[in-house]
């Protein structure tokens, strides 16, 4: 799996509320958005064996602070979710 390949992936999941590759690489911030977002970076953490900072260079020149960050909400989130059920 590329970081391409999961970009494309998430993005597809997420198409309904409007979210594309390139907004995935860019800088708005709306909730659905980055939500998709660290969903893409948790995965590319998991499902490939880049670094942070190769990660981050890759979707929109982030610092690997942020990629961090990202992923650690989103498995923030996906524990509130298993919880809720």
């Amino acid at each position: 799996m590329t970081i391409d390949q999961i970009l494309r992936e998430v993005a597809e999941k997420y198409s309904e509320h409007g979210v594309t590759v390139i907004e995935l690489k860019s800088k708005c911030r709306t909730k659905p958005l980055t939500t998709a977002r660290f969903e893409a970076y948790w995965r590319c953490r998991q499902e490939t064996r880049h670094s942070l900072p190769t990660i981050g260079r890759h979707i929109g020149f982030r610092d690997h602070t942020t990629i961090l960050y990202g992923v650690r909400k989103h498995e923030e989130r996906m524990k509130e979710e298993s919880e809720g059920c």
